[in-house]
């Protein structure tokens, strides 16, 4: 199940990033200690972009949609993550 949790966490991902007006190859899922499975992306697109990640975040947060094994996404900080339904 964990495989195709962060298969559909990239894929959602991947739609916000594009639709929030970012653009990235690599969304940085991976494993957290905090939710089923998180995102850094933001980190990294602010860095790049000399923005605030956590607002990065939001934006992001703001455009995905929900799938089948992800019932809930939030922002938290700097961080995108993902919450297995």
């Amino acid at each position: 199940m964990y495989l195709k949790l962060l298969e559909e966490a990239r894929a959602l991902m991947e739609e916000a990033v594009a639709q929030a007006g970012y653009s990235s190859p690599d969304m940085y899922l991976g494993e957290s200690a905090h939710a089923d499975v998180s995102s850094s992306l933001p980190f990294r697109l602010g860095k790049e972009l000399k923005k605030n990640p956590a607002e990065i975040a939001k934006q992001i947060v703001a455009h995905i949609g929900r799938g089948e094994y992800i019932e809930k996404v939030v922002a938290a900080g700097p961080y995108v993550n993902f919450y297995a339904g």
